[in-house]
């Protein structure tokens, strides 16, 4: 299933979109997707620099591989993609040969590599996860993108 995947604010977890019909098919604590797109829709940017309100505008593209969904419903939905021992396989690979990836639309107009901030635009493989972050106190999860085999060159849409 090809996908699109975002990092939910309010919920602070994954949402999982549909790619053909944008329908939230569920929400997930991590995902593993294959061939990803790291995608930053440029009309989004620009409204969160000139509203200084955050929106819905950067993705990470490909075809889900599986997932650890948050609730029965979202995994009801997503029945056929789950947490799998081949997922589980990628994440360790992940934690210890893949790159972390992040996206600052104040910073950045494309996702780009953490450890020195080059921009990428896909990846063979990606994990998306949540991290508390070291040294601070919000509890809240954060964020965190592993990917493999990143590219830096942009692929026409």
């Amino acid at each position: 299933m090809h996908v699109r995947i975002y990092w939910n604010l309010h919920k602070a977890c994954w949402s999982v979109q549909d790619y053909a019909t944008r329908r939230v098919i569920g929400h997930a604590t991590q995902v593993m997707v294959r061939d990803a797109l790291f995608r930053v829709y440029d009309s989004g940017r620009e409204r969160v620099l000139a509203e200084g309100k955050k929106n819905v505008h950067a993705f990470v593209v490909g075809e889900l591989v599986g997932a650890l969904w948050c609730g029965v419903a979202d995994a009801i939905t997503a029945s056929g993609y789950h947490w799998t021992p081949d997922c589980k396989a990628l994440r360790l690979t992940a934690n210890a040969e893949g790159q972390g990836v992040t996206y600052n639309p104040r910073r950045f107009e494309t996702f780009v590599t953490v450890a020195d901030e080059l921009p990428i635009h896909t990846a063979k493989a990606v994990y998306l996860t949540w991290e508390h972050r070291q040294g601070s106190s919000d509890l809240t999860p954060k964020s965190r993108v592993m990917a493999f085999e990143p590219v830096a060159e942009p692929v026409a849409a």
